[in-house]
């Protein structure tokens, strides 16, 4: 410890308090600087960070559990774009050792230990979902981008899937069926097929238009896809591969489902890094991390032992996190978009008003002054304030 504090003393914080100086310096002083100096000193910060990044990278991620931990951490900062977000990693961060270095069976040995927190994590991204579909179905009669609203309708699909899924997980009481380790796989398999299916659809080059899209159909047609896949578990379960073995573990089948879905999120994800290369988007950006997630979350199901082990749970974890990083993406292309837009028209339209020279009134059907938009106010035969709802 006594080392790294005095690495921290005789480097990190001069050199951190060195250029906090800098910053100040170049905001007084802009014009001193000229832009090119400043870019080329971007540019060799740049480079300089990536190469820490790379370095400390190589030796603090050397293996998949950190690689993903590391992943987390990124998603959440972006999730949470604030010192708050920051701070909440570094404690969650903190927190970590006492169940990373335990064996991976026993934070949640035992299904009756794992069952609560399964049902919270599944009733988060439930509830994320029914938002997802929430704030698109609210502006169903708006012209919205085909992939938003794509990803609406399936993604009250996956809910309910998702929903079948909690009530089918082992140690569950039985919903119409007993509950089983097989039962709750199918229904997950399912919720994960149409979510990667319609976010790699939603990918697509004309899936960007903006269209009023066929709301009632959407609708039934993602309903009688959900009702007939219950149906098929409920009716058929004995024609359907076998997904897990007790005392063995997962199938070849179902290992072998949860990498094509992994391969589906990931050219998912290549599709949507294209459109960013060509512009950053939020909404795309959002989805991006969300596909890159998804996959993460199938690996970690591909691992896993038992139903209740480390990797089962930080499959989940992930999952939800990607569930979050989709509604935020969908929800500022719907609400916070269209208002950001308005805000820059009217302030060009205020800007475009102050630059004329002329006097001008705006009055409504009885003549009463509504607006008054004067560059010079002595032209004004009152004080405007005076003047409003006057004739």
């Amino acid at each position: 410890y006594a080392g790294a504090l005095a690495a921290w003393a005789g480097f990190t914080l001069p050199s951190a308090l060195a250029l906090i100086l800098f910053a100040l310096g170049l905001a007084h002083y802009a014009d001193v600087v000229p832009a090119g100096v400043l870019h080329g000193l971007k540019v060799v910060a740049v480079a300089v960070v990536a190469q820490a990044v790379w370095g400390m990278a190589r030796t603090l991620c050397p293996d998949a559990p950190r690689i993903s931990l590391m992943t987390a951490a990124t998603a959440l900062v972006l999730l949470l774009p604030s010192v708050w977000g920051q701070l909440i990693v570094i404690a969650l961060a903190a927190l970590l050792p006492l169940v990373l270095l335990a064996p991976l069976s026993t934070p949640f040995s035992g299904t009756a230990s794992y069952l609560p927190l399964h049902m919270a994590l599944e009733t988060l991204a439930i509830a994320v979902t029914a938002l997802i579909f929430g704030v698109v179905w609210s502006l169903r009669n708006e012209s919205l981008p085909r992939n938003v609203s794509l990803l609406a309708y399936a993604f009250l699909g996956v809910g309910l899937l998702d929903f079948t899924h909690m009530l089918s997980y082992q140690g569950m009481p039985d919903f119409i069926t007993p509950s089983s380790p097989e039962k709750a796989i199918f229904f997950w398999l399912c919720a994960r097929a149409v979510g990667s299916g319609a976010l790699l659809i939603a990918a697509l080059p004309w899936a960007e238009r903006t269209s009023r899209m066929p709301q009632w159909a959407l609708l039934g047609s993602v309903l009688l896809l959900v009702v007939l896949l219950h149906l098929l578990w409920f009716i058929y379960p004995h024609v359907l591969p076998r997904t897990f073995i007790a005392g063995q573990g997962l199938t070849p089948f179902k290992i072998g489902v949860e990498y094509a879905l992994i391969t589906v999120n990931l050219l998912t994800a290549w599709l949507l890094w294209r459109r960013l290369r060509v512009g950053r988007d939020n909404h795309v950006s959002g989805m991006f991390a969300a596909a890159c997630l998804t996959a993460l979350s199938e690996f970690y199901f591909t691992l896993y032992g038992d139903v209740t082990d480390l990797y089962n749970v930080t499959g989940h974890i992930y999952k939800a996190l990607a569930y979050l990083f989709l509604f935020r993406a969908l929800f500022v292309e719907v609400a916070v978009r269209p208002y950001a837009l308005l805000r820059e028209s009217q302030q060009r339209l205020q800007a475009t008003l102050n630059a004329l020279p002329d006097l001008m009134l705006e009055l409504d059907g009885q003549g009463r002054y509504c607006a008054i938009h004067a560059t010079y106010t002595q032209d004004l035969v009152a004080p405007a304030n005076t003047l409003l709802g006057d004739t």
